[in-house]
């Protein structure tokens, strides 16, 4: 069994998002991402607790909503995945 330890501040905030290409398969393409206070990831229709999501990989510009779901809050990042950077483009709180 583990517990949560709650903080003072609560608000969600990006410590830091990366994008590699250079992954083992060629048409994925990895996005790294850390925030504070944070518990987990949404998108699309994907669910997960880690900190990397896999994102086919295309040749223009492509936008993902980011949800960053953590201590009873929620903010809402979409990410413009261009081929040679990531751009946060807003960022919402829900």
């Amino acid at each position: 069994m583990f517990t949560i330890m709650s903080r003072k501040r609560k608000n969600i905030s990006m410590l830091y998002i990366d994008y590699d290409k250079n992954t083992e398969n060629a048409d994925y393409v990895e996005i790294k991402y850390r925030f504070r206070n944070a518990i987990w990831f949404k998108t699309d229709d994907t669910k997960t607790i880690s900190n990397k999501l896999m994102v086919p990989k295309n040749e223009g510009k492509k936008e993902i909503n980011l949800t960053v779901h953590g201590y009873f809050r929620s903010n809402i990042y979409k990410l413009l995945l261009m081929p040679d950077y990531i751009q946060v483009e807003k960022v919402t709180q829900g």
